[in-house]
């Protein structure tokens, strides 16, 4: 009698203990941490995702390259009109279109004078902005102390947009200790860097009081990728930059 009720009580525990097992199987599972990326809105703030490659930023992105949207002169240069010489347009207070050259002191004192007289703009081609780029020596896109040889310099400085459009320099703005020397020629875009040493603007690496800043009027709107001599590119930006 004992023997049957040891196998009763047996056969129950076995029983008992499969009941409780399947119970378990069916509980529902604590679901795993939740990352603070995979969150979302109101219970903690994702990171933001890395940028894609190739996507345009805005223009303050030309200020780390030494480069200026803007139609004022460089360098804070005013000229007083008449002094400008016959081969200077100037209207408005505006550089339309020519050449002029200055003594360094000639466009210091023009500061002082009626502000009627003080020529300080550029005047932009309807549907442009107007791009200056330094490339005075210890600039990042200075073309002292890159690898660039006498053939190079018959090319054309040029800035390159995303979609493949060329734009060349349409002037410059050229000082240092003794003179100012500007050009604004849209209808005669610089052709080559031999223009810039022919004309006595190119600095050297032996002077340190020289600045030059060319001048580019691409279109509004257009995303500038790279900036060029010709076909070679002498700086790829990081990402397209827009001009507006």
């Amino acid at each position: 009698m004992l023997r049957i009720l040891s196998v009763m009580v047996g056969c129950a525990l076995v029983l008992w203990s499969s009941w409780v097992g399947a119970c378990e199987r069916r509980r529902p599972q604590a679901a795993p941490p939740v990352s603070s990326e995979e969150k979302g809105p109101g219970e903690a703030l994702a990171k933001s995702p890395p940028p894609v490659e190739g996507t345009p930023v805005g223009p303050e992105e030309f200020a780390r390259w030494g480069m200026a949207l803007t139609d004022v002169l460089p360098a804070s240069a005013v000229i007083q009109d008449g002094t400008q010489g016959p081969d200077l347009e100037i209207e408005d207070r505006r550089v339309i279109n020519g050449t002029g050259t200055w003594t360094r002191d000639q466009v210091k004192e023009s500061r002082n004078f009626d502000r009627r007289l003080r020529v300080d703009r550029w005047r932009a081609p309807e549907g442009t902005v107007l791009l200056q780029v330094d490339v005075s020596k210890k600039q990042r896109l200075s073309f002292l102390g890159k690898s660039i040889d006498s053939a190079d310099r018959k090319l054309p400085p040029q800035l390159v947009s995303s979609d493949g459009q060329v734009f060349e320099a349409v002037g410059y703005y050229y000082e240092d200790d003794a003179k100012v020397v500007l050009r604004y020629t849209i209808a005669r875009t610089i052709r080559s860097l031999k223009e810039l040493d022919e004309a006595g603007v190119s600095p050297t690496i032996s002077r340190s009081d020289q600045k030059l800043f060319l001048i580019f009027a691409p279109s509004t709107g257009v995303e500038i990728q790279s900036f060029n001599l010709g076909p070679k590119v002498v700086q790829m930006f990081e990402r397209p930059i827009r001009t507006k």
